[in-house]
């Protein structure tokens, strides 16, 4: 049951590799506002981005799509996904997401199909695991060649109070090709009051050596209007950027857009919006 005509332009942390993926591909509306900064608390879909683990964090059946632009390169990012926490102990999410861009140097393309699974561990602790394969094609003698396979991320978050979390994850631990799907690993902290979460993350590349830091705030105006604020550093490109969302929620949906702007540089605008339906349990 996946919804179709959504989509996010976000590059992957751990998947770029060449000019035409910036380092927030994958990312949605809400990791993207936030700085990048969900390693503690990923909603839905952001378990298969970012920290598989959350797909058991809330108790809930979400049907999410997206859709991203990155005018600067041409970029499109289609993405449908369905999230199950409700029904069954153990939480999964089914992901489909596909990236085209159009550089100077020649188009590429990266699809992705996968599942992830999470189960908590008591009351405290989650674990979980996304399976997935890529598909990525390059133009002839392109630095980053095609490429398809397996790969697995693995991630967990515990929470020792219910105002904080901490989340460790680990992406292509199985089946990293250093040219395009390097091996990468994170820890992020959020701290959450009713109505406020305040984050931060951190992610090393392991080919490059290289960390990526992110930290946001989240405050919910009413009971549902969202605002979102974050800021992000890049070791590897020494780039910086600001970020920033809003979204509007009720009890059968959720609507997100978000923006990331480089500062001092000419990247330009990434933008993201996403759509979420909760389906009653």
């Amino acid at each position: 049951m996946f919804l179709v005509g959504c989509a996010r332009l976000a590059l992957a942390p751990s998947d770029a590799r060449a000019d035409d993926f910036d380092e927030s591909v994958r990312l949605g509306p809400r990791e993207l506002g936030l700085g990048e900064s969900v390693l503690a608390t990923p909603v839905g879909v952001a378990a298969v981005r970012l920290n598989p683990a959350g797909a058991a964090l809330t108790r809930s059946y979400v049907i999410e799509g997206d859709i991203g632009l990155s005018p600067a390169v041409e970029g499109r990012y289609l993405a449908a996904s369905v999230c199950d926490s409700s029904t069954a102990r153990v939480g999964a999410c089914v992901y489909y997401g596909h990236f085209s861009s159009e550089p100077a140097d020649g188009a590429r393309s990266l699809s992705e199909v996968s599942l992830t699974s999470a189960m908590p561990l008591g009351d405290a602790l989650i674990i979980g695991i996304t399976n997935k394969y890529v598909d990525y094609e390059a133009p002839a003698g392109a630095k980053d060649p095609s490429i398809s396979g397996y790969l697995m991320d693995a991630g967990l978050i515990a929470r020792p109070a219910p105002w904080f979390a901490v989340g460790v994850a680990g992406m292509n631990l199985v089946g990293h090709d250093d040219a395009r799907f390097a091996r990468s690993l994170g820890a992020g902290a959020a701290v959450t009051f009713p109505g406020l979460t305040v984050a931060a993350d951190v992610r090393q590349d392991d080919e490059t050596k290289t960390e990526r830091y992110g930290a946001g705030i989240e405050y919910l105006f009413g009971q549902g209007y969202p605002l979102r604020a974050g800021y992000v550093h890049d070791g590897a490109s020494g780039a910086s950027y600001v970020t920033g969302g809003v979204g509007f929620i009720t009890p059968s949906m959720a609507l997100d857009l978000a923006a990331r702007r480089q500062l001092g540089g000419d990247e330009g605008w990434v933008m993201t919006l996403g759509l979420r339906l909760f389906v009653p349990s």
